[in-house]
């Protein structure tokens, strides 16, 4: 995934219009396919890290550990997802979701995976874990406990035939950002996200690590090509779901006392 910082903070705009080649032709029902899933995977993937760096994936291009501040690449595809964990976050023991959803259409049209180690609900619109709720008594703020994500499934500038694509995943402050500059895209050239190379950057006026995409650049010929012979091949990464074998493991064990509070008739300290 080539990477091109640049200097200042200003998230990059989408709707700069650029001049299209004569092999970029109007998506027609693919992008009207886009449109609709607008508001919501493997080792190759692109983790976020909290000081708002984009921690690359150990390829001929990056050595591990490589992070970046902007990147950029051609997004051939994206799903909804949803997770919810009964626990709070801990870097230190990554566990499995209870109840997960994923699926191409909209985060309110999700309905959990029968894979769910503990399903919450028959709909995720309807589930109690997926109602925005106030963060304290009398608070305008709101928060609700599953977790709204995309996931997008990259390709390099660079690409060339056999490139894997890349997973990215977006988080729940990305998800309005995308859905515009999506949109956008459809709009002003009637083209679907993988007719571009895509700038991806955060936020600087964020608290968190929310990405922003935008500088969209008409891909060549070649890559465009490439970018769609992906398409099946990024339904299947995007679909592969979270593992959950060791549900049983480090969540349901962790419910229990530990052993020598039940042994002394006590409570086990929380977690």
């Amino acid at each position: 995934m080539a990477a091109k910082p640049k200097a200042g903070t200003a998230v990059a705009v989408a709707r700069a219009k650029v001049n299209l080649p004569a092999h970029l032709q109007t998506g027609g029902d693919e992008v009207a396919a886009f449109q609709q899933r607008l508001s919501a995977p493997t080792g190759n993937k692109i983790s976020v890290t909290q000081d708002k760096k984009f921690s690359m994936p150990p390829t001929d291009a990056f050595p591990a550990g490589a992070k970046m501040e902007v990147i950029h690449g051609v997004i051939v595809d994206f799903i909804a997802k949803k997770n919810w964990y009964e626990g709070a976050f801990n870097r230190d023991n990554i566990v499995p979701p209870n109840c997960f959803a994923l699926d191409f259409v909209t985060h309110d049209s999700l309905i959990p995976s029968e894979n769910s180690p503990d399903v919450q609900g028959e709909t995720c619109k309807t589930c109690a874990m997926n109602q925005w709720e106030p963060v304290a008594p009398g608070s305008q703020k709101k928060k609700k406990a599953c977790q709204d994500k995309y996931v997008l499934a990259l390709l390099a500038p660079d690409a060339a035939e056999g490139a894997p694509l890349i997973t990215l995943e977006l988080s729940a402050t990305a998800i309005k950002a995308f859905d515009k500059y999506v949109r956008d895209l459809a709009n002003d050239y009637g083209l679907a996200p993988y007719a571009f190379v895509t700038e991806f950057s955060f936020d600087p006026n964020s608290e968190w690590a929310s990405v922003r995409c935008g500088n969209p650049a008409p891909v060549n010929k070649a890559l465009y090509e490439l970018a769609k012979s992906k398409r099946e091949e990024a339904v299947t990464v995007l679909r592969v779901e979270p593992q959950t074998s060791e549900f049983e493991e480090k969540v349901v064990a962790a419910r229990l006392p530990a052993p020598k509070a039940r042994a002394a008739g006590k409570p086990a300290a929380k977690r």
